[in-house]
């Protein structure tokens, strides 16, 4: 859906998204009502459905979840507006901005959500970006305010190494894109994430809190901070023939004051590397 932001299927992960459901569309609009089917997280009983409405140059969406997932019963909704747009011939700036309300475990739900990345062309082939994320996190005796990030296509949104999701953060990106040709992309990166509010988790781009063995990341006293870390990453990808794609990058994240906190000596910096082969046929 639009960007899949919020709904879409699941790369490198060994389980992917899935729902079952039914699905109507047209140019402009389209009708969505599914369950689930296959999820990192089973939730057997969950319910997604929802209306877009696309126009030249953004998409808003309207999606409504009701889940009962380990006990806690929920109803969130979800209103999104995503867009593209050019303020000349050489940058374009992306942009998607998300409310929810609803309950939660007896809650009120009031949470939002921001992405923003602009783009410069400074010379031919070569671009240069900055990305801003932000999601909002917390809760008190009566209010949750942090964002479900819902069943996003989450690779590759804060970070190549994937450690964070879309929930409780903020996170700033700064890169360097170089196209060799019309079918390859060479592109450097350094991401910097901190917490939205330091007394709830860091949770991973599953949605689900980050942990160390049976230790999670969270720490609802703030002491711990909000400074998670910072990564800077390498990749590269091309289509070859015959519908064979190839990717491979490198990247190192550097944990900062919040992890090291929680993680003790055992929080050091951590090397994350992959070369994949892909065939579509």
């Amino acid at each position: 859906m639009g960007n899949r932001r919020l709904i879409g299927e699941l790369d490198w992960n060994n389980i992917a998204n899935a729902f079952e459901g039914l699905k109507v569309e047209d140019r402009t609009w389209t009708f969505f009502l599914m369950r689930a089917g296959v999820l990192p997280t089973p939730s057997k009983n969950l319910v997604l459905s929802g209306v877009t409405f696309k126009m030249a140059s953004n998409t808003t969406a309207f999606i409504i979840k009701v889940d009962d997932a380990k006990g806690v019963a929920q109803t969130r909704y979800t209103l999104s507006n995503e867009g593209t747009l050019k303020p000349n011939a050489i940058s374009t700036l992306n942009y998607q901005i998300a409310f929810q309300a609803g309950h939660q475990d007896r809650k009120s739900v009031q949470a939002w959500a921001a992405n923003g990345r602009y783009g410069m062309d400074i010379a031919p082939k070569v671009e240069v970006y900055s990305e801003l994320n932000v999601a909002s996190g917390g809760s008190s005796n009566r209010v949750n305010s942090t964002f479900d990030q819902l069943y996003p296509t989450g690779h590759d949104r804060l970070g190549l190494m994937d450690t964070t999701g879309w929930e409780n953060i903020i996170s700033a990106t700064a890169g360097l894109k170089f196209k060799p040709s019309a079918d390859s992309s060479l592109r450097l990166s350094y991401t910097w994430l901190q917490l939205y509010d330091k007394r709830d988790a860091w949770y991973g781009v599953g949605g689900a809190i980050n942990a160390f063995g049976a230790t999670l990341y969270r720490d609802p006293t703030g002491n711990a901070g909000r400074d998670i870390g910072q990564e800077i990453s390498l990749d590269y990808s091309s289509t070859l023939a015959n519908g064979i794609t190839m990717s491979t990058g490198a990247g190192v994240f550097l944990p900062g004051r919040f992890v090291k906190s929680i993680g003790g000596v055992r929080s050091g910096n951590q090397t994350f590397g992959y070369f994949m082969l892909g065939w579509k046929f």
